[in-house]
């Protein structure tokens, strides 16, 4: 496994999270998310990748997957005839496109 000394990573990792953490607290206006793990913390090794938590309260849980799970319903049904490589490469697109507006 590659680690990275934390000044050749720090900047770019802290531009990704401002990014991701303004689309997803548009999209879920009620959530709290934060910097997690070894980007977020002065001096420590990281691997590069940039970890977020997010939270919503219980009683926004709810709402905040519902839309996605009606959607990812809708591509299940859609997929009933196709064979498995199929499923996957629209799956995959599903999972993209959720990823991609925020």
């Amino acid at each position: 496994m590659k680690f990275f000394e934390p000044d050749k990573v720090k900047d770019d990792a802290n531009l990704l999270y401002r990014k991701w953490k303004g689309r997803i607290e548009s999209e879920l206006p009620f959530s709290r998310v934060e910097h997690i793990d070894s980007t977020a913390i002065n001096g420590a090794l990281t691997k590069g990748d940039v970890d977020l938590y997010v939270e919503v309260a219980l009683e926004e849980h709810e709402e905040a997957v519902k839309g996605l799970v009606k959607r990812y319903n809708a591509l299940k049904m859609g997929c009933s005839a196709c064979l498995q490589e199929e499923y996957r490469r629209k799956k995959s697109i599903f999972i993209e496109g959720v990823l991609q507006p925020l």
